[in-house]
């Protein structure tokens, strides 16, 4: 029984994980990216907002999937 709490509680960290992470991505490319703009490295930048982009995508599919949990958690208790 103890599982579903944990794996909501897992479920729920690795959100926080993956915004933290995208938000700090995106705060970092776009400080960087005017200071090295002299030096040709737009396309390094443009890789870096990619990648913020693909982190903020997985938060929102686990901020969902952590919705549907939590609908289902009632059930298994």
């Amino acid at each position: 029984m103890m599982t579903g709490h944990f794996c909501f509680v897992f479920g729920q960290v690795v959100s926080y994980i993956l915004a933290t992470g995208a938000a700090a991505a995106f705060g970092a490319t776009k400080d960087m990216k005017p200071i090295f703009a002299g030096l040709g490295g737009d396309k390094f930048f443009n890789k870096g907002y990619a990648s913020a982009s693909l982190l903020l995508l997985g938060f929102v599919c686990t901020a969902i999937s952590s919705v549907f949990s939590s609908y289902a958690l009632p059930k298994k208790v």
